[in-house]
C-alpha cells in the first residue's frame, strides 16, 4: 500500500534524527524558492526555441519533455526550466537529476524526486533508498519523530506565503499555474478519449470537477476540445467547465477547439467567447495558427470569415510560416492566392517559410513555393540555407531533391562553418549522412572551431551517428579539435555518457578514463557553445 506523505503513521516517512533538522530546513527553504520564483519569473520572447539565457546562447536541457504542440524542447527563456516537465528519469526544474535506480522504470517526481510507480524489490522509502530490514528496524523506533512537530509549522508558513503571493499577483498572473506537470485524473483521461459514460460516472461520483488540473494545465474542458469531442464538451460546460480558462502555455479554448478540428466545437465557442478569434497565447500564437498547423481547413476558413487577421507571432512567424510547419498544401494555396503576404518573409530566426518547408521535409510544399517564386538562396541569420535546414531534418527525399535541382553546393558553410555533413552529423541524421556521402560530400572538412565530423557528432550526443563515422574510418578517433580536444574529451565536456563510453570501448585515448565514474556535469563547468 502507498502511503500518503501526510500520514503520520506511514513508515516511508521514519527519517535518520541526525538529518531531520537540515531535512525539513531545507523543505522550508524550498517554499521560500518557489514563491519567489513564481514572483519573478519572466519570459524572454527574444530568443529562440530550445534557447535561454540573456544571450540566448544556452540549450534547453535534452532531458526536457518535447513540446506537443511543435515537436521540440522548450524551455523558460530566463532560467532554463523545461516547459513541459521531464522526459522519465528525470526530474528538477531544468531535468538535470536523475531519479534514483531503485524507482521502478526510474520514474520520480519531477519537482521532489519521489518515487511515483513505488520501488524495485527489497527498496523502501519515498526515495526507494532504505532497504527492507533497515525499513523494519526504523518503523519500530518508539522516538517522537521531529517531524510531526515541525511539518504542521512548515505547512502553515508556506500556506500563508502562498496566500500573500497570490493576492500580490493580480492581473495576468492571476491564475499563473505551478510549473512541475500534475498526472492527469480519471475525468481527463475520459474527457480526452470522448468517453462520455465514464465523464458522467465521475462526475456523479463527485470525485472531480470540469474545471480541475491536470498535466501542462488542461482541464477535462480542454482535453474535450482538444481531441474534437463535442457530446463530452457539451456536457461538460452543463457541469460547469470554465471557457475562460487557460493552460500553462496560455492556450485557451478556441486554439484547442481548432487543433480538435469539431467545427460544432469551434463555432460555439467563438458564438460565446468572439474576442478568442484574435487571442494570443504567451508565444503569440492565435487560433488560426493553430488551424493552419495543424491542417484544420474548414475550421481556417471559417475563421478568416469571421475576420481573423493575419498576425504575428512573438518570433515573427506568420501564418505561412506556420502553414508550411504543418505540411499542409491546401492551406498553403489559399493563403498564397488570398493572402496579401510576402512569401519570403523572414521570421525573428531569419527562415522562410521555403526553409521551414525543408526542415520539415514537405517536399510538396517546397516544390509550390519555388513555383510561387520564392528565393532559394536565402540563408538563415546564422548563415545556414536550404540544404542545412533540410539535413537538420532529417528528410532523405527532402534532401535528395535539394541535391538533384544543384541549387547549392554541397560543401557549403553555414553556422561556424558547419557543412551540410556535419550537420547531419551533429543530428543524429544517418541515412542523410549517408545519402551526402554517396553524392560527394567532403568527409575531411572542419569547422571553424577545428572540429570534424567525429567532434561535431561526439557533441550531438548521436551514439549510433558516432559509431557510424567509427566503423567508415571517416576520422581518427583520438583526433585534435577545438583548443586540441580529443572526441572523448569533448563528450565529457557535452555531457555525452554513451558517447563517452562507446569510445573507451573502441580504444580512444585513456587521457580522461579516471574522470569516467564522477558526475559529467561536474567534469566541467563551462561550454564553449553549440557547433
Amino acid at each position: 500500500m502507498t502511503h500518503r506523505p501526510g500520514d503520520a503513521d506511514s513508515p516511508h516517512l521514519a527519517r535518520r534524527m541526525t538529518k531531520e533538522q537540515s531535512t525539513y530546513s531545507d523543505m522550508l527553504m524550498c517554499h521560500v524558492l518557489l514563491i519567489m520564483l513564481v514572483w519573478n519569473v519572466r519570459a524572454d520572447q527574444n530568443c529562440p526555441w530550445g534557447k535561454y539565457g540573456d544571450g540566448c546562447d544556452k540549450n534547453c536541457s535534452d532531458h526536457c519533455r518535447i513540446s506537443p504542440d511543435l515537436g521540440i524542447i522548450h524551455c523558460d527563456r530566463t532560467s532554463g526550466s523545461c516547459s513541459e516537465g521531464c522526459i522519465p528519469g528525470w526530474y528538477d526544474d531544468t531535468c538535470n537529476k536523475e531519479c534514483s535506480k531503485n524507482c521502478i522504470n526510474y520514474t520520480c517526481n519531477h519537482q521532489d524526486e519521489v518515487c511515483t510507480r513505488g520501488c524495485k524489490d527489497g527498496e523502501k522509502g519515498n526515495f526507494c533508498e532504505i532497504s527492507g530490514e533497515e525499513h523494519e528496524t526504523k518503523g519500530n523506533d518508539n522516538t517522537t519523530p521531529l517531524w510531526k512537530i515541525l511539518v504542521p509549522v512548515i505547512g502553515f508558513i508556506f500556506v500563508l506565503l502562498f496566500f500573500m503571493v497570490q493576492i500580490g499577483i493580480g492581473g495576468q498572473r492571476k491564475n499563473r499555474l505551478l510549473k512541475w506537470p500534475i498526472p492527469d485524473s480519471p475525468l481527463h483521461k475520459a474527457s480526452a478519449e470522448g468517453n462520455l459514460d465514464r465523464a458522467k460516472e465521475i462526475m456523479h461520483e463527485d470525485l472531480l470537477n470540469a474545471n480541475s488540473r491536470g498535466s501542462y494545465g488542461l482541464t477535462p474542458l480542454m482535453l474535450a476540445a482538444l481531441n474534437g469531442h463535442y457530446d463530452v464538451f457539451e456536457y461538460l460546460k452543463q457541469e460547469g467547465g470554465d471557457m475562460t480558462l487557460k493552460d500553462r502555455g496560455g492556450d485557451h479554448i478556441l486554439s484547442m477547439a481548432c487543433v480538435g478540428g469539431n467545427m460544432d466545437i469551434v463555432k460555439y465557442v467563438v458564438l460565446l467567447k468572439p474576442t478568442l478569434i484574435n487571442k494570443k497565447r504567451i508565444d503569440g500564437r492565435t487560433a488560426l495558427m493553430c488551424a493552419a498547423c495543424h491542417g484544420k481547413k474548414t475550421v481556417f476558413e471559417y475563421l478568416l470569415d469571421e475576420n481573423a487577421l493575419l498576425i504575428d507571432n512573438n518570433d515573427g512567424d506568420n501564418i505561412l510560416h506556420y502553414a508550411c510547419h504543418g505540411g499542409h498544401i491546401d492551406i498553403v494555396k489559399h493563403i498564397i492566392n488570398k493572402a496579401k503576404l510576402n512569401i519570403n518573409t523572414r521570421d525573428i530566426l531569419g527562415r522562410t517559410a521555403l526553409m521551414i518547408a525543408a526542415t520539415y521535409g514537405h517536399k510538396d510544399v517546397f516544390e509550390l513555393l519555388v513555383e510561387k517564386d520564392s528565393d532559394i538562396s536565402r540563408t538563415d541569420k546564422e548563415g545556414n540555407n536550404i540544404l542545412h535546414m533540410a539535413c537538420r531534418g532529417g528528410h532523405v527525399k527532402m534532401v535528395e531533391h535539394v541535391l538533384s535541382q544543384k541549387y547549392i553546393d554541397i560543401n557549403c558553410r553555414g553556422q561556424y562553418g558547419g557543412t551540410p555533413l556535419m550537420f547531419a552529423a551533429f543530428h543524429g541524421r544517418r541515412e542523410v549522412f549517408d545519402l551526402l556521402m554517396t553524392k560527394g560530400a567532403n568527409a575531411t572538412l572542419v569547422c571553424n572551431k577545428g572540429n570534424n565530423l567525429l567532434h561535431v557528432a561526439c557533441i550531438g550526443g548521436s551514439v549510433k551517428m558516432v559509431k557510424h563515422i567509427l566503423q567508415k574510418g571517416l576520422v581518427d578517433i583520438d583526433s585534435q579539435g577545438q583548443e586540441g580536444r580529443t572526441p572523448l574529451v569533448l563528450a565529457v565536456q557535452w555531457e555525452r555518457g554513451a558517447v563517452f563510453d562507446l569510445l573507451v570501448s573502441e580504444q580512444a585515448s585513456m587521457v580522461a578514463k579516471r574522470k569516467h565514474h564522477m558526475k559529467l556535469r561536474d567534469i566541467l563547468a563551462s561550454k564553449d557553445g553549440e557547433v
